[in-house]
C-alpha cells in the first residue's frame, strides 16, 4: 500500500544500464505540472525542472498549499530570471497595480476553492504564472516556474495547480520555464493523491523493454492502472496537464442548448 505523506513525494529509480545510456546521451530528467483551469484562462504548463544530476534512485519532495511565488512579466519568455516575484498562498489574491507589473497582496479579496487569484487592475497585458520550489534527492532547488500565461488589461485570472505531474527525459539544451509542446519522447504522468485525497508516495521506474532496445515507464510497488498514464512522443500535454473543466463543459453544452 502506498504510504500516506504531509507532502508530494515521488521516487523515480533508473535501470543502471541505462542510466549509464542517459548519462552518455546527455539526457535531463524533467518533471511539469498539472492543473484545473475552472475559468478556461488555459494556463501553460512550463518545465519546472530539467536536471542531467539524476542517479539510480530519485527523490522528489514539493508542499500541496505553500510555496509558491507569483511572478509578472511584460514578456512571454520567461526562462532566466523575473524581477517581479511575490510569494502567495493558496486562496490568497494578488493585485497587480502599476504598468511595470508592481502589486500586492489584497487581503480582503479571497480565492475560492483551491485555486490563487489574479487581478490586473492596469491598463496593460502581462504574462504571469507561478514558481515553487521543490527538494531533488535531498538538496531544495531554486524556484522555478510551473506555468505561464497572459493576463488581459483590466481582467483576473484563477490559477490552480493540481496532482498530477508528468515525468520524461528531455535533450540536453532544456532548461526550466521552457515550454514542452508536445512531448518529443514518452513520458508517464502520475497521480499524487489517492481516492481520499490524501497525499501519497508514488514509485516509478524506467527500465530497458522485454526487447531490449526500447525504453518503458514501470509502476510500484502497486499497479498503477487508475494513478498513472503512458504519454507516447508526439502526444500534446496540454490535453493531458490542463483537462478541460468539467463544470466548464458543462456550462458550455447547456449554453449550446439555448
Amino acid at each position: 500500500m502506498d504510504k500516506v505523506t504531509n507532502n508530494f513525494e515521488l521516487n523515480i529509480s533508473i535501470e543502471p544500464a541505462l542510466l549509464n545510456r542517459l548519462k552518455d546521451s546527455n539526457m535531463k530528467l524533467c518533471l511539469m505540472r498539472s492543473f484545473r483551469d475552472p475559468l478556461s484562462t488555459k494556463p501553460d504548463p512550463t518545465i519546472w525542472i530539467a536536471s542531467a544530476d539524476y542517479i539510480e534512485n530519485n527523490t522528489f519532495i514539493w508542499e500541496r498549499e505553500s510555496g509558491y511565488k507569483i511572478y509578472i512579466s511584460k514578456s512571454d519568455s520567461i526562462i532566466g530570471d523575473v524581477s517581479n516575484k511575490y510569494p502567495i498562498n493558496f486562496g490568497e489574491t494578488f493585485k497587480i497595480t502599476d504598468s511595470e507589473g508592481h502589486g500586492k497582496m489584497a487581503p480582503n479579496l479571497k480565492a475560492a476553492g483551491d485555486g490563487l487569484f489574479i487581478t490586473n487592475t492596469t491598463m496593460r497585458d502581462f504574462f504571469v504564472g507561478l514558481e515553487q520550489e521543490l527538494d531533488f534527492n535531498g538538496s531544495k532547488q531554486p524556484s522555478a516556474p510551473i506555468s505561464n500565461q497572459k493576463i488581459q488589461k483590466k481582467s483576473n485570472i484563477i490559477i490552480c495547480p493540481a496532482t498530477k505531474v508528468y515525468v520524461t527525459f528531455t535533450s540536453s539544451n532544456t532548461v526550466p520555464g521552457a515550454r514542452f509542446e508536445p512531448s518529443y519522447a514518452s513520458g508517464i504522468l502520475i497521480e499524487m493523491t489517492n481516492f481520499d485525497n490524501e497525499l501519497v508516495t508514488r514509485q516509478i521506474q524506467y527500465k530497458t523493454g522485454s526487447d531490449g532496445i526500447s525504453h518503458q515507464w514501470e509502476t510500484f510497488p502497486t499497479p498503477g492502472e487508475y494513478w498513472s498514464t503512458v504519454i507516447p512522443k508526439d502526444r500534446s500535454l496540454t490535453f493531458y496537464l490542463v483537462p478541460e473543466d468539467e463544470l466548464m463543459k458543462l456550462v458550455q453544452k447547456t449554453t449550446t442548448k439555448r
